[in-house]
């Protein structure tokens, strides 16, 4: 076991980790069948929350927030790594679940997914990314020191591609945002809000009957917490 895996379960390590695990992949995305049936016009942004609600945590904003909250960094990187890869194999299966009725979902059509290639897919942009990376850090001298020295620079670019990513994303979708009107976007940034804010609610109630230490708590409730 490495001295990072030792970090993550010195302590209640074990138990953040367990809850941490099955909030992010089992509890929090129970909330998207209520947030498929928001009344918004079109349907397909109610479909978008309840979609977003059965991600696992973020891949970089997570850990960042973690850091700046004194939490515990290597058990929010092993929350990342791990509930993302659990993620490839139980996100086809909440999409099925939960808007895999179409119309309901306001689709248009019964959804349908090809498990097995949805799976491989997202199995070659998560976990072999993330096994690379963990193989490179611990056999190769030069990418472990790479690393360590230019940790900073390395996350700042991460994170620069995420944001990146977003504003393709988003700029993809230009015409039809600019053609909504302004109070179906503020309802359903209202709704993202208040998504989070109920899962910060329920993640700090349950840390704080868990009586978790407060590193591994401020974890838990991040990243337990975000999308």
């Amino acid at each position: 076991m490495s001295d990072e895996l030792k970090q993550v379960f010195a302590r209640r390590g074990a138990l953040a980790v367990a809850f941490g695990m099955a909030s992010i992949v089992g509890i929090t995305p129970l909330l998207a069948w209520g947030l498929r049936g928001l009344p918004f016009e079109p349907r397909e942004f109610a479909t978008g929350l309840a979609i977003f609600a059965v991600m696992p945590t973020t891949l970089g904003v997570g850990i960042s927030l973690v850091t700046s909250a004194k939490g515990n960094v290597a058990m929010a990187i092993f929350l990342t790594v791990a509930s993302n890869i659990v993620g490839v194999a139980l996100i086809p299966v909440w999409l099925q679940a939960v808007i895999g009725g179409g119309h309901t979902a306001g689709i248009g059509s019964k959804l349908t997914i090809d498990y097995a290639p949805t799976f491989v897919k997202l199995l070659l942009s998560c976990l072999v990314p993330t096994v690379a990376g963990k193989l490179l850090r611990e056999f190769c001298g030069p990418a472990r020191r790479l690393a360590a020295n230019h940790k900073q620079k390395l996350s700042l670019f991460s994170n620069g591609n995420l944001a990146v990513l977003i504003w393709q994303t988003i700029s993809s979708a230009q015409p039809l945002i600019v053609a909504l009107p302004f109070g179906t976007m503020l309802l359903t940034i209202i709704a993202a809000i208040l998504l989070h804010v109920i899962y910060l609610i329920f993640n700090a109630i349950v840390v704080a009957l868990l009586r978790l230490p407060m590193p591994e708590a401020a974890c838990v409730v991040i990243m337990a917490s975000q999308k």
